[in-house]
């Protein structure tokens, strides 16, 4: 009886180590432009076990755009930005505190999003009726969807159509410019103040280069706003009321890859831009405030972005990092987090990752890894059992 006992638990531990090999070289052998790691120590619970890995570097290649520089921005406040990593490139007074116009129409959509079905109809209230600037010529009593709504909003730019949301969600513009601030402090916009949902001049709403960004960002993974702000055009509303509206982003005729997302004008604030273009899996993001030639700016610096800048995968989720020991067995370990770093083309940049064994009752971790990148700690995650 005992030696039956004995051969099964033998059996499982060729079984556990036979798998720990194949998903090992399984995902060594797949993935490009990760770390990669030596297996060849176990690590102990309170023990740390260094494993180094390199990133292969980024070939380069012949840029179409000349090389640019922060100095090169002539907008009042600027910032190249690349939302997949989060990774700030290049910024100009990207924290001074100024009027952005329209632009504040990004936010007023994300909050819309998060927190009504866009199948919604609402019936236009008077005060959404004859509001100054531009406008989708809304009337008192017709009926629209909270989708055509948006899009009249991030198309044409409608201020009328920014009263009608704030109204429908907000019950008040007051109450939905509070909800607009709890909206933007969520993702980490914490030095605007917004007070109306159209950007219309008002000395207390004002906001930054790089809070813009983060909130572009944030809107950006939303589907449904990514959807609209890509469309050059769009036919809304019912029956003798449709209306068909243009984009007023001219970007996404001057740039392959620009996805969207809003302009903005008014005297005090200027020409405004917030744009954003996308390449493979790197969406960057270029904000300009009081900016002259808007277009052609953020053209050449998204242009600039993607010629010199991509994203490489340095952790994937669920990637097999090493083994550790539990209770005397050598355990397969993965990280459930994934780590991406934004690499200029043409670099190399050597990292080591280092796994601590401890375990984690709340959550059932085994240990952590640390991403190292010379002296300095760049990621940190969780690691759990392959077979937990």
């Amino acid at each position: 009886m005992q030696k039956r006992m004995t051969d099964t638990v033998l059996k499982k531990i060729i079984i556990i180590i036979i798998l720990f090999v194949i998903i090992t070289a399984t995902s060594l052998f797949q993935i490009k432009n990760t770390a990669r790691f030596d297996m060849n120590a176990d690590c102990e619970i309170g023990q740390l076990c260094d494993y180094k890995g390199n990133i292969p570097s980024i070939s380069l290649c012949s840029t179409q755009s000349a090389f640019l520089t922060s100095n090169d921005f002539s907008a009042s406040s600027a910032v190249l930005y690349e939302a997949t990593t989060g990774t700030k490139i290049l910024s100009k007074n990207d924290n001074f505190h100024l009027p952005n116009a329209s632009t504040t129409k990004i936010l007023t959509a994300l909050t819309v999003l998060e927190r009504v079905d866009i199948c919604e109809e609402i019936v236009i209230p008077n005060e959404a009726v004859g509001v100054e600037g531009s406008s989708i010529y809304l009337k008192k009593g017709e009926k629209m969807t909270v989708r055509d709504l948006l899009t009249g909003l991030m198309l044409q730019s409608g201020n009328d159509a920014a009263e009608a949301l704030a109204l429908h969600v907000g019950k008040t513009k007051a109450g939905f410019a509070a909800m607009m601030n709890e909206t933007a402090r969520k993702y980490g916009a914490v030095s605007s103040n917004f007070v109306t949902p159209h950007g219309l001049h008002d000395p207390s709403h004002y906001t930054t280069a790089i809070d813009l960004a983060l909130i572009t960002s944030a809107a950006m993974k939303n589907e449904i706003f990514a959807e609209i702000v890509a469309k050059r055009s769009a036919v809304i509303g019912f029956g003798e009321n449709k209306r068909h509206i243009i984009n007023k982003n001219k970007l996404l005729n001057m740039l392959p890859e620009a996805v969207g997302v809003k302009t903005g004008f008014t005297k005090k604030a200027g020409r405004c831009l917030v744009a954003a273009a996308k390449k493979d899996d790197t969406l960057f993001i270029v904000v300009v405030l009081n900016c002259g030639p808007m277009f052609e700016e953020c053209r050449d610096f998204l242009r600039f972005a993607i010629d010199n800048y991509s994203v490489s995968c340095v952790i994937r989720k669920n990637q097999v990092l090493g083994s550790l020991k539990i209770d005397g067995i050598s355990v397969p370990v993965i990280s459930h987090a994934e780590f991406k770093t934004l690499e200029k083309r043409g670099e190399n940049r050597d990292y080591r990752v280092v796994l601590t064994a401890e375990k984690n009752e709340k959550n059932g971790a085994v240990g952590f890894f640390e991403v190292i990148s010379g002296e300095k700690v760049v990621f940190r995650g969780d690691l759990f059992p392959v077979f937990g």
